[in-house]
């Protein structure tokens, strides 16, 4: 009957608490809360027998409570022990114990103990078992209210198979079975250590040592021209629309030079920015001094560029109290020779979790959310926008818990970029063929902005989705990546 299988107490306490000797300075009431359970005397025939074939739980989070004798009592009867463990540690443990040889344990938990130092020794006692699942809800829950969980299978054997993988989106709106079912990867269970486990496929592993070694960090390649883009610090006076450029030109042709497109992080798309609607006076640091000398500059100002004096003069006060200006209220203060007219860059976001890469001859300003490699490299272009970087950035996600706020520089500066052998005939096409195809790129993006039609711009992103195809291809290429091994990338980026 169930009224004798169905018991109510402390499953992780037994009754020998009463001789830990600090539970006796222990107010009355909690010694009398504490219910012990004794699973001996409870289901003697079951452990006689060997242990359950099955336990499940939905353990509760957080720490032990902070009294002297349970920290005794635990320490002496758990080798899961740690001062700082989560109670779900105790409850795997005890949940191991009661199973028959080959009997499974599943539980719900929560998951500090996959990556934290307390959960070193919860970690290191489960590599003597057979692990069968682990689904884990990575490292930081979105919502702060709801805590990061994970889901456990294991089996009362030594290892003898790999397991099985999986990452869950609790806030996602796919069920939580269907991403199990979806995502779910083999992993060795010999990869594990008693250091932090970071749940990765295991042919992910392998990939990553192949990709990473077939390369040069970004970082090095690019020896130190990375940039960030400028701060007007009165975008009221600096920063104009389209109508404002209009007049401006045409009251001032000689000022054409000094007003440039403007761009914004949300600006920035593969390959090719969006069309810019606006336009900044960018007058840099230095220029003043090159061209009119230190006595004249406002009166040299006023008589070369009527239209753009007029235009500045109503904010001279406020342009002088800003934080960044240049050697006078009017320039905008920048590095030497980075924003000349004709220097080729390759823009990005600041921030964010998959950043895309814009390319740009050298006319465009970009603005401080943003950040460019000074780079005519039309090969780089593509190797950045590739699905093989998107996938190294997403599998390297997983170690940086607040990876959309991490700035995208620190995010992308290890990416091994692939170095080309001009010496070698075979690599060298590559490298032509791969250039060819990112001048197609950008002169399909232009008519892209230019399309008038529905039709039009549906057949234009038909070739771009097909030249993106083929660059994909030469970029798996470059790197010696088998069919097997695109296919992992392509399941983890999506078609």
């Amino acid at each position: 009957a169930l009224d004798r299988n169905i018991l109510c107490g402390n499953s992780l306490i037994a009754a020998d608490v009463d001789s830990e000797e600090s539970i006796a300075f222990s107010p009355a009431h909690e010694r009398h809360r504490i219910h012990p359970l004794d699973w001996q005397s409870a289901f003697p025939e079951v452990l006689r027998a060997g242990g359950f074939d099955a336990v499940l739980g939905n353990h509760p989070d957080g720490p032990l409570q902070p009294h002297e004798w349970v920290h005794r009592y635990f320490q002496r009867h758990y080798s899961v022990y740690h001062q700082q463990a989560d109670r779900s540690a105790y409850f795997i443990e005890r949940g191991l114990s009661l199973l028959c040889p080959g009997g499974t344990l599943g539980c719900v938990a929560g998951n500090r103990w996959l990556r934290a130092k307390s959960g070193a020794p919860v970690r290191k006692y489960l590599l003597s078992f057979q692990i069968e699942e682990i689904a884990d809800s990575g490292t930081e829950a979105e919502d702060k209210l709801q805590p990061s969980l994970c889901v456990i299978r294991i089996s009362r054997c030594p290892p003898s198979h790999a397991f099985f993988a999986a990452q869950l989106d609790l806030n996602g709106a796919e069920p939580l079975e269907e991403q199990v079912h979806r995502g779910r990867f083999p992993l060795v269970q010999t990869v594990l250590g008693a250091g932090g486990w970071t749940l990765r496929d295991t042919r992910v592993q392998d990939l990553l040592k192949k990709v990473f070694s077939a390369g040069t960090s970004l970082k090095e390649v690019v020896m130190g021209r990375v940039h960030s883009g400028i701060i007007s610090g009165l975008d009221d006076a600096f920063v104009i629309d389209a109508r404002q450029r209009k007049d401006l030109i045409e009251a001032s042709p000689k000022s054409k030079p000094l007003i440039r497109p403007f761009l914004s992080a949300g600006d920035i798309v593969r390959y090719s920015p969006h069309p810019l609607s606006r336009s900044i006076i960018f007058i840099p640091q230095g220029w003043t001094h090159a061209h009119a000398g230190v006595q004249a500059g406002w009166q040299w100002i006023k008589k070369k560029y009527p239209a753009l004096a007029r235009h500045l003069k109503p904010f001279a006060e406020r342009a002088k109290e800003r934080k960044h200006q240049g050697d006078f209220w009017w320039e905008c203060v920048c590095e030497p020779g980075v924003f000349d007219w004709n220097q080729p860059r390759i823009i990005f976001p600041g921030s964010g979790e998959f950043p895309e890469f814009s390319f740009d001859t050298g006319a465009i300003i970009p603005d401080r959310h943003t950040r460019f490699i000074s780079s005519s490299s039309l090969f780089l272009l593509a190797v950045l926008n590739s699905r093989l970087s998107k996938f190294l950035l997403r599998v390297t996600a997983h170690e940086l818990p607040e990876s959309k706020r991490t700035p995208v520089w620190e995010r992308i500066a290890a990416l091994p970029i692939y170095t080309t052998d001009f010496d070698n005939p075979v690599d060298a096409g590559r490298h032509d063929r791969m250039v060819a195809l990112v001048i197609e790129m950008l002169d399909l993006h232009k008519h892209l902005s230019h399309a008038k039609t529905d039709q039009e711009k549906r057949l234009v992103t038909q070739e771009i989705e097909s030249t993106d195809r083929q660059i994909d291809s030469l970029v798996y290429g470059l790197y010696g990546l088998t069919a097997d091994e695109i296919a992992v990338v392509e399941e983890s980026v999506g078609k």
